[in-house]
């Protein structure tokens, strides 16, 4: 037999640990942006930065 509050326990718990995992990439994404903009960024770090802004938008799930 199905336990439902567990279930959804167990559902609510991986939601809340998602929404945190992407609330960090999303921190993460934005200093990224500001870095990237500054004065005095080789080509090299630009580049870097922007291959880890792309690695971040796959690990997140897009907004309906």
């Amino acid at each position: 037999m199905i336990d439902y509050d567990e279930y959804n326990r167990i559902v609510e718990a991986e939601n809340q640990a998602r929404e945190q995992k992407e609330a960090a990439l999303q921190k993460e994404y934005f200093e990224l942006s500001d870095k990237m903009y500054q004065d005095g960024v080789s080509d090299e770090a630009y580049n870097a930065m922007e291959k880890r802004q792309n690695e971040i938008l796959d690990q997140i799930q897009p907004i309906n």
